[in-house]
């Protein structure tokens, strides 16, 4: 009796062969690689597909259109189909050496699933700091709408899967992420929190391999857990990463279909990723749920103050207005530059509680970032802006309107004359305009609604008044 890989060949193959008329539309291609293809089944119930080619041949075929083979396979064979390419000459040669003992195949099987072994090994060694548990994290209002969407996830609806996640760095979506993960582990559940990098590098070496079954094993294992989340996504976008873009998307893909808890974040909203990686993965992730994490407003800023002081032991109300707004102006880039400066403060506790006005206390705490505010010039803010930006002093102060520099002038006159106070044509003389320039630039931060430009800014102010 025939098993279901034969009868499905037998079914899909006239199947197979118009899908791929259609994703490799080109008549040469088709004259050179295709002509008389054939499915067949191999060893282990791995789907063959037979090129009427040489072994070069078919290394340039796999390089170029291994995405497309992959999706067709996919859509009629299913995602656990395991195929391989091979030439003609290989397959005849394949037939002839079917004489393996029962052994040699038990021994070859064992060898092929100890990468897996070796991977959740991996993962098991990677355990979550309880610091990032949810009890940990503070809410917002700049961050409620991203929690929100993740105790969906918890709680077991699908309805908003996938969750993908924006927002700037050091603002808590990796915290966020850890949050969610300990909290499908305290219910026993698998769970894989994928680090871009280290996954990359692990999964290139499968992929150069070219080893079909364990490359369907990989995408079986990252695809069944109980949850998985990716951070800083956009970093696959980066360079030339075909291979594993491919293979994410096969994940993705079918943990969507499988209503599957799948959270994404990133540095960009989504729209921002399309030119980093191709249609099908973003429309795939627009199809859940887009939420982000927006730059803290300076009552946001006063929410995290509160919990950071009272996390610490420190009694809230003994800090008036004037100590918040200082700590607030000087550590508001990010939550992590927020967290640096408490931290800094309960080094100071016992001088702090032992006083009865605490303002010169903090103020003395933090008296390298008051002396820096001598040191601040219209130069060095150009300067630190151009570092930033990755342009030259030129080009800020030239006639280009590339929307980089644009950007980059305008936060620079910004900071000039939030941190100098010194007259709009004065400001305007430094980058060779007049005062009506510098006063569209001022109204665009009052009326700028891009994260991007708000955290811009933050940043580099707090870099003007960094501890050195």
């Amino acid at each position: 009796m025939e098993n279901k890989l034969s009868l499905n060949i037998e079914v899909n193959k006239k199947k197979f062969i118009n899908l791929a008329k259609e994703k490799i539309n080109d008549r040469m291609i088709w004259k050179t690689f295709l002509d008389n293809l054939d499915l067949v089944e191999l060893n282990n119930s791995v789907l063959g597909i037979v090129l009427f080619i040489d072994s070069e041949m078919l290394k340039i075929f796999n390089e170029h259109y291994s995405n497309e083979i992959t999706e067709i396979v996919s859509e009629l064979f299913g995602y656990g189909c395991v195929f391989k390419l091979i030439t003609n000459e290989e397959y005849k040669n394949n037939k002839k050496d079917k004489k393996s003992t029962p052994r040699v195949e038990k021994n070859k099987k064992d060898k092929e699933d100890e990468f897996i072994k070796n991977i959740k090994v991996d993962l098991k060694n990677d355990t979550i700091n309880e610091k990032y548990s949810l009890s940990n994290y503070i809410e917002s209002d700049f961050n409620k709408e991203a929690i929100k969407a993740c105790m969906f996830a918890i709680n077991g609806s699908s309805e908003f899967n996938p969750i993908y996640i924006s927002s700037l760095s050091g603002l808590g979506k990796t915290h966020l992420l850890k949050g969610v993960q300990l909290e499908f582990e305290k219910e026993k559940k698998k769970t894989i929190y994928v680090n871009p990098v280290e996954f990359t590098r692990n999964i290139s070496t499968y992929l150069a391999e070219n080893n079909q079954l364990k490359i369907s094993k990989l995408i079986s294992f990252y695809s069944e857990c109980d949850l998985i989340l990716f951070d800083d996504f956009q970093i696959f976008g980066e360079g030339n990463k075909k291979a594993t873009i491919n293979f994410i998307f096969q994940i993705i893909d079918y943990r969507i279909q499988y209503e599957k808890p799948t959270i994404i974040a990133s540095e960009y909203p989504l729209e921002k990723l399309k030119g980093l990686f191709d249609n099908r993965i973003i429309t795939r992730l627009a199809s859940g749920f887009q939420s982000q994490i927006k730059i803290p407003t300076d009552n946001d800023l006063n929410t995290l103050l509160d919990a950071l002081l009272e996390k610490n032991e420190f009694d809230k109300t003994k800090f008036d207005d004037k100590t918040r707004n200082f700590i607030i102006k000087n550590f508001q880039a990010s939550i992590r530059s927020l967290e640096g400066a408490v931290n800094r403060i309960k080094f100071y506790k016992s001088d702090i509680l032992n006083s009865n006005y605490i303002y010169p206390v903090v103020a003395s705490i933090f008296k390298e970032v008051i002396k820096n505010k001598e040191n601040i010039t219209p130069e060095l803010i150009i300067e630190e802006v151009c570092k930033y930006y990755k342009i030259s002093k030129k080009e800020i102060i030239g006639k280009r309107r590339n929307k980089n520099i644009v950007t980059a002038r305008h936060i620079a006159m910004c900071l000039i004359r939030d941190n100098l106070k010194i007259s709009l044509e004065e400001i305007g003389s430094y980058f060779s305009r007049d005062h009506s320039t510098v006063t569209n630039a001022l109204k665009k931060k009052d009326e700028e609604n891009s994260n991007t430009f708000k955290m811009a800014y933050n940043y580099l102010n707090n870099e003007l008044y960094k501890i050195k």
